[in-house]
């Protein structure tokens, strides 16, 4: 095998003499211990400030250009994480998702609170597979772990940066650091970032993707006595603009059924493989411009995006001698509104607004130590989560039913096919609508969790490490009941014309990890692991229930580092077997509920190379080879017709499962070029990805992206002094039009939600 690998690494032809300069050692605390990343036995991509930084990442959407098996999507103001196989269809509603987000070691309860969370940043770690016996909250495909600068007492430091670019771009970062004494410090960071919608709206209203956002955290560390360590952050983030929607901002129409061409194309069947309709299907709006592309659309009411986040944090560190104890203390107030145009057309028929308001507790305590031959962690971790969700629709005009395509006066309320006789709402029916009506669907959930975790690595010999751990998971979830809001008639007082029963349900599980690690060589080390995790249920906002889901993770992989440290090759191949995966359906009232559509199986290799090529030459390079696929999985059918299982079902067993591609990749070569006028840095990143459906469900013609790759061009700047930094960039050259996700909704629309254009840019920083 040695000759083997040292042939392949001819491949790359290193002039080894010529090379002077050493691969940096990176420090990850995946194992909740600080320790060099080629030494944990766990696949895990880190990313420091230089790597994000020139990878241009400043929120989590671009982690998917650099680590293998990773895929990234945006719906609404909502983020979505896949990672071999684990995927979330619903990322807006109070379950955990399967990808958790951690920073600082505190759980973000929330997807879309990862993109609220890249301020003053130090790290990223990228985590694969079920996460728990060494977290506080357990997750079930993976953890992203962001890491924040901590105050310094040892020096102050002043940094200023500003950017602009297209659409109007402008950003201010600041960050100061004072080291008040040797004992106490305080560091604050805080930006400013403003910018013009990237989606052009040719309607009446404004554009979609408009930023106003305001971040800023502040910290204080300090060192009570030798052995006590006490660190207090307050973060604010508070972020206006327009929204990307509600489940998507473009309507690419319906699939009708063709067998039913006798009727008018606005009321035939639909058909999950039937001929598209461009036009948009919703009520009142037929007839409409269609958008003329994934970055222009046709809108007439109001985007709105209202988001903010407070969270108070108190990290206690004791230093007991051989053992050492943390405790973990985080208060969230978090709010998300956006509103919408829901007849996605230019006619003013009907805005939609999705809210999520949590407040939210965590406290985590962490005993550590090292017995013998044994480095050991025990924890416990209580969480308790309070939300108020709620969908509403507010109908503005008259959407009016149609006969042969003209209107028909008898019929108002034509939005979501629902009617009520004569120009006025029956006020003895509830479900009846008409122009100037308001409907909504307020839920009240109380989530808490409790968490027993330990984990230990046994030391066999100098050379080989059994690693082991358990967790015990208990989640009581406390559905409080839903209301259904109605008004009364046009311009009516709204009141409340239903409500859904409160209920309650808990989920306990036991899960483990059993791993194995070795050094082969002296720089290369072979790790092998099996692991299980879940996450508990959940109740949907009409108070049904779903059960957990469950995975059982194998891994194997090598890590080397080679060539006198100028070389990083690592391996990792994996089999995740997945229970009870979720659904989204669509129920009778057009809301997305959820319910256990059944298991995936998903396999995998993944490559990552690091190489120092010659002088200042850097090479960075990823490869993810993946086959993730529904075992026995089915839930109800969107459409009226079509599907793979019986009329009203959809059965995918056997078929791929989205976000998943078979290929994907990243390369990237980057070259310190030395001068009189400092350090220039020519920077080129291409991205690769295979085709994949885009649903969470249903697959069909339009929900599928093809094959695409994105490059990206930068160009960074150090003075010889250190002080000014600069970097112009070019993101998406080509501009690939990528298709993030899709859904099928209402009226039977479907909505997508796509990528960024080209963008680009200038940035300069400045350090005092």
């Amino acid at each position: 095998m040695g000759g083997g690998v040292a042939a392949s690494l001819c491949l790359l032809s290193l002039d080894v003499a010529a090379q002077v300069s050493v691969l940096e050692e990176v420090i990850v605390t995946a194992t909740r211990t600080e320790r060099v990343a080629q030494d944990v036995g766990k696949t895990v991509n880190v990313f420091n400030a230089t790597a994000l930084d020139r990878a241009g990442i400043q929120d989590v959407s671009r982690l998917e250009l650099v680590t293998p098996g990773l895929a990234f999507a945006q719906r609404g103001n909502d983020f979505k994480l896949t990672l071999r196989g684990a995927n979330a269809e619903n990322t807006d509603r109070a379950e955990p998702v399967p990808v958790g987000v951690f920073v600082d070691g505190l759980y973000r309860v929330r997807s879309a609170q990862a993109g609220n969370a890249f301020l003053d940043v130090a790290s990223v770690e990228v985590l694969k597979g079920p996460q728990g016996t060494l977290f506080g909250r357990n997750t079930l495909g993976g953890a992203v772990l962001i890491k924040a600068n901590r105050p310094d007492t040892a020096e102050n430091d002043y940094r200023i940066r500003l950017g602009f670019g297209d659409f109007s771009t402008q950003k201010a970062e600041a960050i100061a650091n004072f080291a008040l004494s040797e004992d106490f410090a305080i560091r604050f960071a805080g930006s400013w970032h403003e910018t013009d919608g990237w989606i052009e709206n040719l309607g009446a209203s404004n554009d979609l993707g408009e930023v106003d956002d305001t971040t800023f955290r502040v910290s204080a560390l300090w060192n009570v006595s030798d052995n006590l360590t006490a660190l207090l952050s307050y973060f604010n983030y508070d972020s206006g603009g327009s929204a990307l929607g509600a489940y998507g901002y473009q309507s690419r129409g319906t699939l009708r059924d063709p067998d039913s061409n006798v009727m008018p194309i606005q009321d035939r069947m639909t058909h999950a493989n039937g001929i598209h309709d461009p036009v948009n299907s919703r009520g009142g709006s037929l007839g409409t411009r269609a958008d003329p592309g994934p970055w222009q659309v046709y809108r007439d009411s109001p985007f709105i995006r209202d988001v903010t986040e407070e969270t108070v944090a108190l990290e206690l560190d004791w230093n007991l001698g051989e053992v050492q104890v943390k405790s973990l203390t985080s208060f969230t107030d978090y709010y998300n509104l956006a509103n919408v145009d829901g007849d996605y057309s230019e006619g003013r028929l009907l805005e939609e607004s999705r809210l999520d308001d949590m407040d939210s507790l965590s406290q985590e305590f962490q005993v550590s130590g090292n017995a013998g031959n044994v480095d050991w962690v025990t924890g416990l971790y209580y969480a308790a989560e309070d939300f108020t969700q709620a969908f509403y629709r507010n109908w503005l005009g008259f959407a009016s039913a149609t006969v042969d395509g003209a209107a028909d006066p008898d019929n108002c309320g034509g939005a979501f096919g629902v009617k009520a006789v004569a120009a006025v709402a029956d006020p003895n029916n509830p479900n009846a609508v008409c122009p100037g009506q308001f409907a909504g669907n307020p839920s009240d959930l109380e989530n808490r969790t409790f968490g027993i975790f330990a984990h230990g690595t046994f030391s066999v010999s100098d050379r080989a490490r059994i690693l082991a751990g358990i967790r015990w998971s208990e989640d009581e979830v406390d559905y409080l009941g839903g209301r259904t809001l109605r008004s009364t008639g046009v311009l009516g007082e709204t009141r409340q014309t239903g409500t859904t029963a409160a209920a309650s349900d808990s989920w306990s599980q036991t899960t483990w990890e059993l791993g194995f690690e070795m050094d082969v060589l002296e720089d290369s080390l072979f790790y092998a692991s099996v692991s299980t995790g879940f996450l508990a249920g959940s109740f949907n906002p009409d108070g049904s229930s779903f059960d957990q889901q469950e995975v059982t993770a194998y891994e194997i992989g090598l890590k080397n580092r080679l060539l006198d440290d100028r070389l990083e090759l690592n391996f990792s191949a994996y089999r995740n077997e997945f229970e009870d995966m979720l659904a989204g359906i669509l129920d009778e009232n057009s809301l997305t509920v959820k319910t256990n559509g059944g298991s995936i199986n998903a396999n995998g290799l993944e490559v990552d190379l690091k190489a120092l090529l010659g002088e200042g030459v850097t090479v960075v390079a990823n490869l993810a080879l993946q086959d993730s696929k529904y075992d026995e999985f089915g839930a109800s059918n969107r459409f009226q017709l079509g599907g793979t299982g019986p009329v009203g079902f959809y059965d995918l067993s056997g078929l791929d499962t989205p976000w998943a591609p078979s290929v994907s990749g990243n390369l990237s070569v980057s070259y310190d070029m030395v001068t009189g006028m400092g350090v220039f840095t020519p920077h080129v990143q291409v991205a690769y990805s295979g085709s994949h459906w885009t649903t969470g469900l249903q697959q069909f013609d339009l929900a599928e992206q093809d094959a695409y790759a994105k490059t990206d061009l930068r160009l960074y700047w150090r003075s010889v002094s250190e002080q000014w930094e600069a970097q112009a960039y070019i993101e998406n050259v080509t501009e690939e039009e990528v298709l993030q996700h899709t859904i099928v909704g209402g009226s039977d629309i479907i909505q997508v939600s796509w990528g960024k254009p080209r963008m680009y840019g200038l940035r300069v920083g400045y350090k005092f």
